[in-house]
């Protein structure tokens, strides 16, 4: 789920986000999961 919302979030023009997408799905610590659920939840 998590990852399907970072796919989405971080589908812009720089690489670089998408690698730090993947990175962070790779890192799969529950508190970057939560951390960025709550950030997306914050937005429009």
């Amino acid at each position: 789920m998590l990852r399907a919302v970072l796919d989405r979030f971080l589908k812009l023009p720089d690489p670089q986000l998408a690698q730090y997408g993947r990175w962070l799905d790779q890192l799969n610590l529950p508190a970057t999961r939560q951390a960025i659920t709550a950030f997306l939840q914050e937005q429009p």
